[in-house]
């Protein structure tokens, strides 16, 4: 079965998404922090908003 995957720019519905796996990495390789937890709580204010870019992998 062929799979189709396709990279995006940040959109909110994959929020979510973002927040459920970035905590999942960190706290399985390091420890969830208190900065980590702010731009998890606000990822388009500190992220977005100040110049940077979050990317999404859809598998299709």
């Amino acid at each position: 079965m062929k799979e189709d995957i396709t990279i995006v720019y940040w959109d909110r519905k994959y929020r979510d998404d973002f927040i459920r796996l970035n905590r999942e990495w960190i706290e399985k390789f390091f420890h969830l922090e208190l900065s980590d937890l702010k731009i998890l709580g606000d990822p388009e204010g500190k992220i977005i908003r100040t110049g940077g870019e979050i990317f999404s992998l859809l598998v299709l």
